[in-house]
């Protein structure tokens, strides 16, 4: 076998080839740059109502639409107080990221899928409106009568509207982020 070997003896150039190596082997800082815009893609998504896939999200119901409105709540969909939207974090490894929720109903709203609610029986309170004469459900401490109900057994479909992952445009920008921090890695060595 016939070899060449080739051996550094300057101090400086192995301190910047292993200050390379060490960069390129600990990628937190780039995974950390990913999560934070990966964050910001799907802080968008919650504006813009869309899907990764740039697909609209399926509108709320009219009933539901009204019932958030009369409470003064926000109207968008997937958001009642801002908490889901709100709650979107990374968490950056040496070699990974990852960007989610630990909002329990979050599954259900990325996923779709059905909830079945049992039959029962709760008291309902209501206020009569003095202008129009009609009852509307209210709080306890608003009410001026109550009576007990009994709901029946039903399910509710939820439909999929994914806020989390990635499109082609945001692949290639994390692609720009990783390229960018080798290049400043070896700029920097």
């Amino acid at each position: 076998m016939t070899e060449i070997r080739i051996t550094i003896d300057d101090a400086a150039a192995l301190a910047a080839l292993k200050r390379t190596r060490d960069g390129l082997l600990n990628l937190r800082p780039a995974m950390k740059n990913i999560g934070e815009y990966m964050v910001l893609e799907t802080d968008d998504r919650f504006k813009t109502q869309t899907a990764p896939d740039g697909s609209q999200w399926q509108p709320i119901s009219r009933s539901w639409r009204q019932a958030k409105q009369r409470n003064g709540y926000i109207t968008k969909v997937l958001q009642m107080r801002g908490r889901l939207r709100k709650s979107i974090v990374p968490k950056a490894g040496a070699d990974h990221v990852s960007v989610g929720t630990n909002v329990v109903y979050a599954n259900i709203h990325q996923f779709g899928g059905s909830i079945t609610h049992h039959a029962r029986s709760q008291q309902a309170n209501f206020r009569i409106d003095k202008k129009t004469g009609k009852s509307q459900f209210a709080k306890k401490k608003r009410a001026n009568f109550s009576q007990n109900v009994t709901i029946g057994g039903h399910t509710t479909d939820i439909p999929a509207r994914p806020f989390l992952g990635t499109n082609d445009e945001n692949e290639r920008e994390i692609g720009r982020i990783v390229a960018d921090y080798i290049n400043d890695e070896f700029k920097g060595s």
